[in-house]
């Protein structure tokens, strides 16, 4: 067994803490690179964990659920609003500390811990609770907003679905639409001189187009369709 010079073969060892610490970077990178892949709603535990070259299981030990992963994502302003920065902390905090620079006292990056990038490297932890005492001290979304108008790539205010359809650039392109009365859908996010692309009208009721599946497709006639709704295989074709 390899002994350091204290004699320790403990000595220089990963802690349990660091351990987690690097799983937990590990996952929550594998988990932003694929939300900006497939989004949220298609990414799964199972994806986060083969990205990140380890199991779904590890996930749910160390953060129990994808929503605790995208909280992780985030920070927020100090009304509440969440609040999503681009980019690794090491890498880019010095533009957040121009950005945010009516909020900082001057001396996060004077800290020895968050000197260089090798030292930010090392303090990773440290540094992201300093840069969430940031982000604290701005006073609410307008602040934000009024902050990040000239850099709108370092950084964003996070919204819900929801909120995002009922906004004036939603309503503006039609990003929604009524699939049924009440049941808003997203529609399509492309136009085409050819063709008519999105949702519209109703959506249709259960069966609908049976008679004219089964026909055009399976080539049945009205005998056999109207044999399979008679033994209640489909719906009515009334």
């Amino acid at each position: 067994m390899a002994m350091t010079e204290s004699g320790d073969p403990r000595r220089g060892r990963r802690t349990q803490a660091q351990r987690r610490a690097e799983s937990e970077e590990r996952l929550l990178r594998a988990f932003a690179e694929l939300v900006v892949e497939k989004g949220v709603g298609q990414t799964s535990l199972n994806d986060i964990g083969r990205r990140a070259g380890s199991s779904h299981t590890l996930v749910l030990h160390l953060f129990g659920s994808r929503a605790a992963l995208l909280a992780r994502l985030t920070e927020s302003v100090d009304d509440g609003t969440p609040v999503s920065l681009m980019g690794d902390p090491v890498d880019v905090v010095a533009y957040w500390v121009q950005v945010f620079g009516d909020y900082d006292d001057g001396r996060l990056l004077e800290d020895p811990r968050f000197a260089t990038p090798e030292a930010r490297a090392q303090h990773r932890e440290d540094l992201l609770n300093e840069v969430k005492a940031l982000i604290k001290q701005i006073p609410d979304a307008a602040a934000l907003n009024t902050a990040l108008a000239d850099h709108p790539l370092l950084g964003t205010r996070v919204r819900s679905l929801a909120d995002l359809a009922e906004s004036p650039w939603a309503n503006a392109i039609g990003l929604v639409a009524e699939a049924a009365p009440g049941v808003p859908v997203p529609n399509a996010p492309w136009t085409a001189d050819s063709a008519v692309i999105g949702v519209h009208g109703p959506a249709a009721d259960r069966g609908a187009h049976n008679v004219e599946v089964l026909s055009e497709i399976a080539g049945l006639d009205k005998y056999a369709i109207d044999m399979l709704a008679k033994d209640r295989v489909i719906g009515g074709t009334e």
